[in-house]
């Protein structure tokens, strides 16, 4: 939805947030992205689309299984109310995995068992005189088991007696926007982003525990307009970024807080359908590494109706959450170490 989301301790999984059934479209770009959307794409950017309630069916219901035991449920539900102005959709989703695979006879699960349910409330508004609203509510729940055969998370967390990996996340997600389109003038419009999220996450790998809580906050506001005609547009905005960690890895407790405002420039040429260029800086202030700036350049050049020329330039950055983005290595060193 044109926001920061999958970060922090979603990083590796924050795309099994986003049930198949949910998305409308995907956009992808190649290199550094927009400086709009913040300093930290470095080789690429996927923006989600999730359904519409003005545009979506009213209801579409997806049922799967698997012979591996795997159910899955989606339901989505949209109201288009009366008034024209209003409309709302509930998107549903649940999985579950009880049956234990063993199919290679190592004595370990072939995958994980265990359950995710994730919904999602979401309300627009397009009222008159360009006002445009939308606002949303996500809820995330993950229970997870894996390990050996005869690992039970109730009896064996937190010891080696029986090697287990026990994975517990809960995510709330809130989100707003607000603009202002100029009617009479469509290049021209402002807009403020603003979400929030509160990720929980509680784990055992083994006798290793690993626990770890995080808050953001995001807010973004965008200016959009032209220079001299519609050939040269640009954007122009500020932003905040607000993270705060908090993680307990065996006996070791890490605290990080990141707080960052920044301000951008973008500017758009385009010319004769062939040609486009964007050229984009950003400016933030970050409380722990200072002063830093990110330009970027995007270029493309339809050479025929079968080829396209694109090129890009620019600077990225972001602070890693080590542990989170490597417990996949963790899973993996931990069974070897005990044999």
């Amino acid at each position: 939805e044109n926001m920061p989301d999958i970060r922090g301790l979603a990083a590796i999984y924050g795309l099994t947030y986003i049930p198949g059934p949910w998305i409308e479209s995907l956009q992808l770009n190649k290199g550094t992205g927009s400086v709009m959307n913040g300093y930290e794409s470095i080789a690429g950017q996927i923006n989600t689309e999730l359904r519409k309630p003005e545009s979506a069916e009213k209801m579409y219901l997806n049922l799967f299984a698997n012979e591996g035991g795997r159910l899955e449920a989606n339901l989505n539900l949209a109201h288009r109310f009366k008034n024209e102005h209003w409309s709302t959709g509930l998107l549903l989703h649940g999985k579950n995995t009880t049956i234990k695979w063993d199919r290679n006879d190592d004595g370990f699960l072939d995958h994980p068992v265990g359950s995710q349910f994730i919904g999602l409330n979401r309300w627009r508004y397009t009222g008159e005189n360009g006002i445009r609203f939308q606002a949303g509510v996500k809820g995330t729940f993950v229970d997870n088991t894996g390990g050996e055969m005869e690992y039970n998370p109730s009896d064996n967390g937190g010891t080696n007696n029986v090697w287990g990996m026990h994975m517990k996340k809960e995510r709330i997600e809130g989100w707003m926007k607000i603009g202002l389109v100029d009617e009479a003038l469509p290049w021209r419009s402002a807009a403020l982003q603003l979400s929030g999220v509160i990720h929980n996450q509680d784990s055992y790998f083994g006798a290793t525990r690993y626990d770890a809580t995080q808050e953001s906050l995001y807010g973004n506001f965008i200016y959009q307009g032209i220079l001299s005609n519609t050939n040269h547009k640009f954007k122009a905005g500020a932003s905040f970024q607000g993270d705060w960690y908090l993680e307990q890895f065996a006996d070791t407790l890490f605290t990080r807080e990141e707080l960052v405002p920044g301000a951008y420039f973008e500017y758009t040429f385009k010319r004769f359908e062939q040609f486009s260029a964007v050229a984009g800086i950003r400016a933030d202030y970050h409380n722990n590494y200072g002063l830093f700036f990110t330009p970027r350049l995007h270029m493309c050049y339809e050479l025929s109706e079968n080829s396209i020329f694109r090129a890009s330039a620019g600077r990225g950055l972001r602070t890693a959450s080590i542990i989170a983005e490597n417990s996949g290595d963790v899973i993996q060193q931990i069974p070897s170490v005990i044999a």
